[in-house]
């Protein structure tokens, strides 16, 4: 969620401070505060002592265009189905085929990755806040809105990341020896088939699952 320079900064930063010392989780979650400039302890807290999962949403997606104007308004609504709070990455692809990435933050964490257009916090730790919603403006149409685009984080349900009239689905050729179950699509295996039995004879058909 740092980026690659501001992690290892952070990390080298703690290393030098408690070489050699006895450092507990408060004392970690302070030097990577120290290190980035973050309020990071609500965040990492959920880490340390509790059970939530991570789950967040795409909850919905409306378009408008002003007459006249040829202006687009995007307005895109998050949801969160799990307890656990983290930033969340948009990947919004437009009707061109090129792709603008944005990051919404819980507030104290408001920080992104380079490539990445901060938009304004989403309050969940101060007060419990389920949805989230934002509005673009452009002059293009939307093709598809992807959350966590990179799978960086720690979503338990990826299949209500994206918008589409299907979910993602995986189609393969299903050879009953092995097979990787997709992480983030619905797994669909089909393969042709054929058996005796005594009242029908050779049959020929189909298996899928």
């Amino acid at each position: 969620l740092l980026g690659d320079s501001a992690y290892f900064a952070a990390m080298q930063y703690y290393c030098k401070k408690w070489a050699f010392k006895h450092p507990y989780e408060d004392d970690f979650t302070q030097a990577i505060e120290d290190a980035t400039g973050l309020e990071l302890d609500p965040f990492l807290d959920q880490w340390y002592h509790s059970r939530h999962r991570l789950d967040y949403a795409l909850g919905g997606v409306s378009s408008s265009q002003e007459s006249g104007a040829g202006e687009y308004t995007h307005t895109i609504e998050l949801k969160r189905p799990g307890k656990f709070v983290a930033p969340v990455e948009i990947a919004v692809v437009w009707e061109q085929g090129d792709t603008s990435m944005y990051l919404v933050s819980p507030e104290g964490m408001e920080y992104s990755r380079p490539g990445y257009r901060l938009l304004p916090a989403w309050h969940q730790f101060r007060r419990f806040s389920d949805k989230y919603q934002f509005t673009l403006r452009s002059e293009r149409k939307i093709k598809k809105i992807v959350l966590d685009p990179e799978n960086i984080s720690m979503d338990i349900n990826r299949l209500n990341n994206a918008t589409g009239w299907l979910p993602p689905i995986e189609l393969r050729f299903d050879n009953m020896k092995f097979d990787r179950t997709p992480v983030n699509k619905y797994a669909l295996r089909l393969r042709p088939d054929f058996w005796y039995d005594t009242p029908n004879g050779f049959q020929i058909g189909a298996h899928s699952h």
